[in-house]
């Protein structure tokens, strides 16, 4: 059959959609994508607390009451503290802030198939220019929305606040420490 349509003999089999076929594949995506940036924001709380928890354990000290080098933190139970404290108190909050990621990921693929679609029916400059201008704000939110997430999470860690909350959190250390930040996270 391959051999049949190279050469010509045969028409190449064109399939084609309806629309609830479509819509149906936008909700897959959408699903893919939210389970993906769940189990990141899951990902980085474990971590955020494991790093919390050494940080604020105490020095150890010895049998004359001088600190010694050492923190007693074991460092597997700790990231599976996490895992449970994260999956049995913050299971919504990973969810709201990685919904958020799933959409623009999404509204960026969607931008890109138009660039696809604007590619193979002529190339429209105009609407070249539109949908790479969208694509790029759609990225740069997309990289903002997983700046503010990324530290929102560590602040979940370190007070046990609520998504929204730890985001403002968040938001105010951004803005408060700016330059600091920028040399930090690059």
């Amino acid at each position: 059959l391959t051999a049949a349509v190279a050469e010509g003999d045969m028409d190449a089999p064109h399939i084609s959609h309806s629309t609830k076929q479509k819509l149906a594949f936008a909700f897959y995506s959408l699903v893919a994508f939210w389970i993906l940036a769940f189990v990141t924001a899951l990902y980085e709380f474990v971590v955020a607390y494991a790093v919390a928890t050494y940080y604020y354990t105490p020095l150890e000290e010895d049998d004359h009451g001088n600190f010694v080098d050492e923190k007693d933190v074991e460092g597997c139970c700790a990231a599976l503290e996490g895992l449970r404290i994260g999956l049995v108190y913050h299971t919504g909050s990973f969810a709201f802030g990685s919904l958020a990621i799933a959409l623009l990921h999404v509204l960026q693929k969607l931008i890109e198939y138009a660039q696809l679609k604007n590619e193979e029916a002529g190339e429209n400059k105009v609407v070249a220019c539109v949908l790479c201008i969208c694509g790029c704000c759609v990225r740069c939110l997309a990289d903002w929305v997983g700046f503010i997430n990324r530290n929102a999470y560590i602040d979940m860690a370190i007070h046990s606040n609520s998504f929204c909350t730890a985001a403002r959190s968040a938001l105010s250390m951004v803005v408060e420490l700016g330059e600091a930040m920028a040399i930090l996270n690059g």
